[in-house]
């Protein structure tokens, strides 16, 4: 079904149905955008991490330990 279509059909359906399940509809359906916000905003989040040069300086430190520095190895 073509995304107007299925708008089109899903609200005759909401218009069906008692107040109170019409709010529980609504309350889904804010579920459900505040879940595709939050992705979003957490790729854009991890997008700009990744790109970021606020950590570059760590990558210029020298390495303080080594694989001789192990006193005992896990099992």
């Amino acid at each position: 079904m073509r995304k107007e279509k299925l708008i089109q059909y899903t609200i005759s359906n909401i218009k069906k149905l008692p107040e109170n399940k019409i709010s529980e509809v609504n309350d889904y359906i804010e579920f459900l955008l505040s879940k595709i916000e939050n992705q979003l905003l957490s790729e854009e989040v991890q997008k700009t991490v990744s790109t970021s040069k606020s950590y570059d300086f760590l990558e210029q430190d020298p390495e303080l330990y080594s694989l001789s520095d192990i006193k005992s190895k896990y099992k």
